[in-house]
């Protein structure tokens, strides 16, 4: 599941990213949003 690449920022939910299920897949949400200046 890591289709995070192709994904549209503006159709990006936090919450479509269970943290306590899959930390990979957060720590990817992460370093994408940090990218994009959508977060500090």
């Amino acid at each position: 599941m890591s289709k995070v690449e192709g994904i549209k920022m503006k159709d990006f939910k936090i919450s479509d990213f269970d943290c306590k299920e899959e930390v990979s897949k957060c720590k990817i949400l992460n370093d994408v949003m940090r990218k994009n200046d959508l977060i500090s």
